[in-house]
């Protein structure tokens, strides 16, 4: 630790200034918490807010106990959309949750890191459109998870940078044209428990990730992975390790 840390922390964690600033700033915290459980369905005991967040549909919002909510976090829950974080979730800094005619499912313990989003798309305007996260994932940083149907096992590890879509256009070959409007697919995707996925990885519709699989970094998944098994590559391949 330098000599300017080391300054730095007397002064504010040593002296009757810093522990003035630490309780202002805890009170500020619980604050700022007693407010947004107030524009939720329900909150448990424990759970923190830093601020400066986003909510819609707040009352289809239910968060469990211990949890910690960053600053600039987006909560969106409309039409039919709900959203559920069980206990002992963290959602750092800049985190977006949308669920549209949806339902966002966060498992225990779950880590979602900064500017992670996960988003419902009910392409098939069916009101089921579902995002589910097992206990103890862990999200890595600008990751993107998007689509109908998208589950992720308990312990699943995604590394920063990773794309998951359910959904994607198509062709009609005989008029010659991509219709973003009525062309829409989508098909299941499953990541097993305890697979961790390499960073910058896309994994595309229709794929499913068996249990300790290792995707390598930078990978295009288009196709199902093994239990046990080491893919990289654009598409994804075995590896033999």
């Amino acid at each position: 630790m330098s000599l300017f840390s080391k300054i730095t922390a007397l002064f504010l964690y040593e002296t009757p200034l810093g522990f003035l600033l630490y309780c202002c700033r805890a009170i500020r915290r619980r604050i700022v918490s007693f407010f947004c459980a107030c524009c939720l369905g329900s909150v448990g005991r424990g759970t923190l807010f830093e601020g400066d967040l986003t909510i819609r549909g707040g009352k289809n919002i239910k968060i469990g106990r211990g949890v910690f909510v960053g600053k600039g976090v987006t909560l969106v829950a409309v039409k039919s959309g709900t959203i559920e974080i069980k206990d002992g979730c963290s959602l750092l800094s800049g985190i977006e949750l949308r669920a549209v005619d949806g339902k966002i499912e966060i498992g225990r313990g779950c880590t979602l890191n900064k500017s992670a989003t996960i988003k419902t798309a009910d392409v098939n305007f069916t009101g089921r459109a579902r995002v589910t996260l097992g206990d103890n994932v862990w999200v890595g940083q600008n990751s993107i998870l998007e689509g109908e149907d998208i589950e992720l096992g308990d312990e699943v590890i995604l590394a920063p940078f990773v794309h998951i879509m359910s959904n994607d256009h198509q062709r009609d070959l005989a008029l010659k044209k991509i219709d973003l409007t009525k062309t829409v697919k989508s098909r299941p995707v499953r990541l097993k428990r305890n697979c961790w996925i390499g960073s910058g990885t896309r994994i595309l519709k229709g794929v499913e990730i068996g249990e300790c699989a290792i995707v390598g970094a930078g990978s295009v998944v288009t196709h199902s992975v093994e239990d046990l098994q080491t893919v990289a590559g654009v598409p994804a391949r075995p590896l033999s390790v």
